[in-house]
């Protein structure tokens, strides 16, 4: 017989014994069956405790739970009596068990203190024990952070910077908590040194880190009275919004309004929502013309005999007044009484009542910022003297006659001058004082209506200062407040580093700081939108609302299906039904042993036959001549030439042809450059000899500073060498343009690809062709010299310097020199800069027969591909002439670089030569004078290299690897591969889209007016595809296989792939998103946005233009792209019924028929912008530069000019960690970031969308969501709705590679998202999707730890299209299946 001691001894030693996870653990994976970690989710459920129950364990350790502890038990007898815990009568249990506490418990009065003690210790150390296994670390967060006490020296660390926010947090947070301990030790006698020195080293840690990061964030920005500012400035921004009155004048946020708006002026105003006073004492003025009345307070200590000065603190105005003429007709700003002068203003100056109560404040305010000017009035002959201080600017005519020193400092204080003739000093009229008061108060109303007159065109620097004079504020194109964000984000892509830039460097000039805004935008608010400036139309919207491929593909499909079946098309939201079934039933059915299509009936026709007899009609006009049965072709064709007319009429306007006129206009731009230059070095020049005075003078300068600016200048004469060598370039074109007969607007022209593989297949072939067209076209000019090609050795240089020019050219998919300057050489005879072919030869003749007498071609033949690239890489150019003045803002960069110069470099120079102008010049001001100098030329060098990429981003010539190497081509096919391979059910994710229509436009016009009027019938949604893809360039994902773009970095490329393997899988990407749904979803939700952004912007442009009221979050969207100028254009077309409003109250712009193509062009800019906001699409904009195939890294160290120098490496493969990564970047700045700087109640209803269809996503993807706990799906749905951004995908790599061991689910003890982390996962991870499939996959048929599971697994998921929605089941089934089998039969 065993002892009851003894049998408990064995009972815990076997309970001890057993597997761990049996114990406190989740139960092992294989007890569930139909569950696999290799498939993704969890199934079993949480064993243990849930969240909350460890947060109460967490709140019974601290002190909280001791001061509830004490409250509730403690005894009421305190009496000290002869207890003795050690006594077996008194206390049979002695210590046992509780030893560690023995010190504590000896010292108990009584019997009830000693079990209260006892009661304390036990509720601890459960508590301890319950979280012993727990892997949750944010409980213990949650119940620090529920102590407001911790909260008090977080504040304080706002703008320290990251060091000095550190060390406050950390003391401040360290001392809360220490003093909390010692009170600790007071309440909870339990309570041990040791856990003491703990909790306040980790409280001064965590301190520590959230002070630098609030002191990183804060920097710059939280100052003394930054909170109250803010308060005042955001409340008036949002007043603006709302339509009502301002609380205060511009630059004068202290200055407090009152009104006596009544309820019948409320409702007047109607949906204005003018804030009113009910408890403000009303009031009105007698006199008809008096408005307002300006009320002051005594500032300062009143002196005798000095009238004392007042400070203006509030201003009386009569809205009831002004609201009643308003509607009676008067017009105040008309009467010369009213006005104080006869220099009136014309009737229509305000358009609403609202605009003209806006002038009155800023009247009453201009009464007193603008002071009446002393006038000189010329009495007779003599002299007039006056004492000035020395700060002040000597008036001309006046000289300096001796000077005032003080006494003490020696230093000169004041300035005796005197001029000729005798003047008294007498104030200016009163008529003229008020005429400027007017005229100051209406620059100010302006200011929420200035705008640049071309809608178009670029933010000149005379443009930037009128915006800076009128609306009295620099910085207006720095980003909008996000909370911090913006300053979190600043420095993550070359748009926010240049924004960045221009704001701490530059003061936020407004030149400079419209640039990355016209270059792209990223769905972010700028500081303008707030004081009515609109954003400017950026290029990469305008290109795509000129890219007319859809105009072309919609031409092409309709012939086809027309020529074929003689019947339209059935192609929903752009899946070519009925054409693909018949190309695809001709290939396998028709007579393909024809060799001449000609022979074939129509009916048997495939798409190839019919883009080969299209293309032979595009370059060869009389091919079908005569034939009847081929009238839809030659239709369909001269459709065709007029887009392509079009657009050669646009480029031709611009300059952009090679030719006598374009060369001519080049040529001009050429020179206007040169004079940039040669301002520039001028300035430089000032530069080295202030520097010289700077030596002379006795100043400590470093020869690196001479030796800086001779570099400078040495490198602007060499730009100046180079544009004089361009000029004589163009002059030699010219010249060869009127021997090979260049032409302007070439007759039937079409795009020209060459054939990189036909090329370099046959070059001998190919040089052969060169070769009889140089023996017959001999000359071409160089350096002004006529070249005569009179020998064979010559006509053969001349041959192998063109065949490389044409290799070069075709490896990167260039079409007629678009890309020349990439890789064309000097002095060819042709231009880097100016679109032409460097040889004439007709394209009917760009082939040669090969020994089977078939035609081998050198150019590319495939009518869609050419249209796709050449459109793709013109529209861009376009936009970007149409923008900057040349297609690759060579012009404009000059203008930058001159505008830093003009601007801060030279005031700096003025200034140091200024000291050294003195007698004793002050060397250590020189000195930082200089450094400033140096600051300027970097930050400028800085923002100029990030305008360079986002322009090559815009233009697509980002990366400059060759695409026909190998490596290209390996990236590529690995990118398709896996995106074939994971993405089969991401349209299950795409559904998210619908939260950001709410996110955007609210549930109302999302669900409610869209979604009705898309449900009444097909018209709709008919017109609204129409319009998205023939106006705003939008909706080609199906049709461009672009719907993947969305969710991962393809690169972007339109160059035709080369590898019969890269060329296999890319052509699999158009159907696979089709059957994964994607391709239409995004086409049908990119309709959705463009309809409702199209209505919400024509609706209430039309409002605004007329004087009506608009509903606030109408005009928060509107002011997001439109001023009034540009609503009061719009206007003007609807008068003209350009725009239309059907039955349904549907409104559609036509914008192809407005009469101002300006204006249409930037509306359609504005609309596109709206859709990529809302289907969030990621652009170059909104993506680091490595996304986008060039890894860029600084070395750290400037060349001479201020530059700094970088590694650059061109591959896609750098892109292969990012595939996935582009969403989340994108959703950062057109999700995270926008709904920071928001904040109204569409982003709160489109969060709530957002989160509910994360979980309805989660749901349908995850065929355990019913088995995990409630953590872990609010974990996935939260990321599943991308409202974090980057971070989402940050966080779950860092999961992955500390296998879970750190990020979200550690913290709140949910498991990992893809099953526990294999070596193979760590791996792979930080090298994308492509290499971690290969790494799993090596891990399961190595790794002795993976299991028949994990080899099935992998093996269905590297097949191509395995995980698609219609079979992703089967496939699940099929693979385990079928892998056990193989595995069966290895072993047998």
């Amino acid at each position: 017989m065993t002892s009851l001691e003894q049998q408990r001894t064995k009972n815990l030693l076997d309970k001890a014994s057993q597997a761990e996870s049996s114990m406190y653990l989740p139960l092992p994976y294989q007890n569930y069956p139909n569950f696999n970690p290799a498939f993704g989710g969890y199934a079993p459920e949480r064993y243990g405790q849930g969240y909350w129950a460890d947060v109460t364990d967490y709140w019974t350790l601290g002190w909280q739970g001791a001061v509830q502890y004490n409250m509730q038990n403690m005894p009421d007898n305190h009496e000290i009596t002869d207890w003795n815990p050690l006594d077996e009568k008194l206390n049979p249990d002695r210590l046992d068990g509780y030893e560690q506490y023995a010190d504590e418990l000896l010292m108990t009065n009584n019997k009830e203190h000693f079990q209260y003690l006892k009661g304390r210790i036990d509720e601890k150390r459960n508590a301890s024990e319950n979280l012993q296994w727990s892997d949750r670390w944010s409980p213990h967060l949650l119940v620090g952070l529920a102590n407001p006490m911790y909260l008090i020296p977080l504040p304080a660390t706002l703008g320290m910077g990251i060091v000095s926010g550190f060390a406050r947090g950390a003391l401040g947070l360290g001392a809360i908590v220490g003093a909390e301990e010692a009170a600790y030790h007071m309440t909870d006698p339990t309570r041990t040194w040791k856990e003491s020195v703990m909790t306040i080293g980790t409280a001064s840690l965590m301190g520590g880190a959230l002070g630098g990061v609030l002191g990183a964030i804060g920097r710059g920005r939280y100052k003394k009275g930054f909170m109250d500012e803010t308060g005042k400035r955001v409340d008036r921004e949002h007043a603006r919004n709302e339509g009502r009155m301002p609380d205060s004048p511009y630059n004068h946020p202290d200055i407090k309004i009152s009104h006596n708006a009544s309820d019948i002026a409320k409702a007047t105003i109607k949906k204005t929502k003018m804030v009113i006073d009910k408890a403000r004492k009303v009031f009105s003025f007698k006199d008809k013309w008096k408005y307002a009345e300006s009320k002051f307070e005594p500032i300062g200590k009143k002196i005798k005999g000095q009238k004392r000065q007042k400070k203006l603190v509030g201003i009386n105005i009569d809205v009831a007044k002004i609201m009643q003429q308003w509607k009676e007709g008067i017009r105040f700003w008309t009467n010369p009484i009213a006005m104080g002068t006869k220099n009136v203003f014309k009737f229509d100056t305000f358009k609403s009542p609202l605009e003209a109560i806006q002038f009155i404040i800023e009247r009453e305010a201009a009464k007193t910022f603008v002071p009446r000017k002393a006038i000189l009035e010329l009495v007779g002959k003599g002299t007039t003297k006056k004492i000035i201080k020395v700060t002040q600017k000597i008036p001309d005519k006046w000289k300096v006659i001796s000077k005032v020193t003080d006494p003490e400092t020696k230093k000169v204080i004041e300035l005796v001058i005197q001029r000729k003739g005798k003047y008294i000093e007498k104030q200016e009229p009163f008529s003229d004082w008020i005429t400027r008061v007017n005229n100051h108060a209406l620059e100010r109303v302006n200011a929420l209506k200035v705008g640049n007159t071309s809608f178009v065109g670029v933010i000149t620097r005379e443009v930037a200062k009128s915006l800076t004079k009128s609306s009295g504020y620099r910085g207006l194109f720095n980003l909008a407040d996000a909370m911090g964000l913006d300053k979190l984000f600043s420095k993550m892509t070359p748009w926010y580093r240049a924004i960045n830039i221009v704001k701490t460097k530059f003061r936020g000039d407004n030149y400079l700081g419209a640039k990355p805004w016209e270059l792209g935008y990223t769905g972010v608010d700028h500081n303008g939108k707030f004081l009515g400036i609109r954003k400017p139309a950026d290029v990469k919207a305008l290109g795509e609302a000129q890219n007319k491929f859809a105009l072309f593909n919609e031409i092409f499909e309709d012939a086809y299906a027309v020529f074929v079946n003689g019947q339209k098309r059935l192609a929903p939201f752009g899946v070519e039904l009925s054409n693909a079934w018949t190309n695809i039933s001709n290939k396998v059915n028709g007579t393909t042993w024809f060799k001449d299509i000609m022979n074939k009936a129509p009916k048997e026709w495939t798409k190839s036959d019919f883009e080969e007899v299209f293309f032979l009609q595009l370059i060869e006009p009389t091919f079908l001549k005569g034939k009847d049965a081929f009238k839809v072709i030659t239709e369909a064709v001269s459709k065709t030439r007029t887009l392509l007319d079009d657009t050669g009429k646009i480029m031709s306007d611009l300059g952009m042809f090679a030719s006598n006129k374009g060369a001519k206009i080049y040529k001009v731009k050429l020179s206007n450059n040169l004079y940039t230059l040669e301002r520039r070095l001028a300035v430089h020049e000032k530069q080295l000899d202030a520097l010289d005075k700077a030596w002379s003078a006795g100043a400590k300068i470093s020869i690196k500073k001479w030796d800086k600016i001779v570099a400078n200048m040495k490198i602007i004469k060499n730009d100046i060498k180079e544009i004089k060598n361009r000029i004589k370039e163009t002059d030699d074109f010219i010249l060869n343009s009127k021997e090979m007969g260049y032409k302007d607007l070439k007759e039937n022209y079409f795009p020209q690809m060459w054939s990189h593989s036909a090329i370099t297949r046959y070059p001998n072939e190919f040089k052969d062709m060169l070769f009889r067209y140089f023996k017959d076209n001999e000359t071409y000019w160089k350096d002004g010299v006529k070249i005569i090609l009179d020998s064979e050795k010559k006509i053969m240089a001349r041959v192998n310097e063109i065949y490389h020019d044409i290799v070069k050219g075709a490896a990167v998919g260039d079409i007629d020199g678009l890309m020349a300057h990439v890789y064309r050489k000097k002095n060819i005879g042709g231009l880097q800069y100016l679109k032409h072919r460097v040889i004439n030869i007709k394209q009917t003749e760009l082939f040669f027969l090969n020994e089977a007498g078939e035609k081998v071609w050198f150019i590319n033949r495939n009518v869609s591909d050419i249209l796709r690239a050449y459109w793709t890489r013109t529209s861009p150019q376009i936009a970007m002439a149409q923008k900057f003045g040349d297609r690759h803002m060579f012009g404009e960069i000059q203008r930058i670089r001159q505008h830093i110069l003009e601007e801060y470099i030279s005031p700096v120079i003025k200034k140091i030569t200024k000291e050294l102008d003195k007698p004793k010049p002050n060397l250590k001001e020189v000195a930082k004078l200089e450094k400033q100098i140096e600051k300027y030329q970097n930050s400028g060098e800085d923002f100029i290299q990030n305008i360079k990429d986002l322009r090559d981003k815009t233009l697509m010539q980002f990366n400059r690897a060759d695409p026909t190497a190998w490596s290209e081509q390996m990236a590529t096919s690995i990118k398709d591969w896996a995106s074939m391979a994971t993405m089969g059910r991401v349209y299950l994710t795409a559904l998210i889209d619908n939260g950001m229509l709410v996110f955007n436009h609210g549930y109302k016009r999302a669900f409610g007016g869209a979604a009705k009027q898309f449900l009444r019938g097909l018209e709709t949604g008919r017109k609204s595809r129409r319009a998205l893809q023939d106006e705003y360039g939008e909706g080609f994902d199906v049709l461009m296989a672009q719907a993947g773009s969305r969710f991962q970095e393809t690169g972007g490329n339109v160059v035709p792939t080369t590898n019969i393997i890269t060329r296999t899988l890319n052509s699999m990407q158009r159907p696979f998103y089709i059957a994964n749904f994607l391709g239409p979803h995004t086409v049908m939700a990119k309709q959705m946005a463009s309809y409702v952004a199209t209505n919400r912007l024509l609706k209430n442009a039309v409002l605004w233009a007329r004087g009506k009221p608009v509903a606030k979050d109408e005009m928060e969207f509107m002011s997001r792209f439109f001023d009034l100028n540009f609503a009061k254009a719009i206007e003007k077309e609807f008068v003209k019924k350009n725009i239309q409003v059907d039955a349904n109250g549907n409104w559609w712009a036509n914008s192809l028929h407005w009469s101002d193509d300006d204006l249409a062009l930037a509306f359609r800019s504005y609309v596109n912008d709206s859709v990529h906001s809302t289907v969030i699409t990621p652009k170059g904009a909104d993506r680091p530069n490595w996304f986008d195939a060039k890894f860029t890294f600084p070395k750290f160290k400037r060349d001479a000019t201020g530059k700094m120098e970088r590694w650059e490496i061109d591959s896609k493969l750098v892109t292969l960690p990012a595939q996935f990564l582009s969403y989340g970047m994108s959703a950062t700045s057109k999700l995270l970031m926008a709904g920071m700087q928001r904040r109204d109640g569409n982003v709160l209803s489109g969060l709530t969308a957002l989160m509910a269809l994360g979980y309805f996503s989660a749901w349908l993807k995850d065929p355990y969501f019913h088995k995990k706990t409630f953590t872990e799906n609010t974990i996935r749905a939260f990321e599943l709705t991308g409202i974090l951004g980057i971070v989402n995908d940050l966080n779950i790599s860092l999961e992955t590679l500390s296998a879970n061991q750190l990020g979200v689910r550690p913290a709140f003890g949910a498991r990992p998202l893809f099953g526990d982390a294999n070596v193979g996962d760590r791996v792979g991870e930080p090298f994308g999707p492509g290499i971690n499939l290969i790494t799993e996959a090596i891990w399961a048929f190595t790794s002795e730890e993976a299991k028949k599971d994990d080899r099935a697994a992998i093996v269905r998921r590297i097949i191509p299209w395995n995980n698609l929605l219609i079979w992703n089941g089967w496939f699940r089934d099929a693979s385990k299946s079928i892998y056990g089998t193989i595995e069966e039969t290895v072993t047998d």
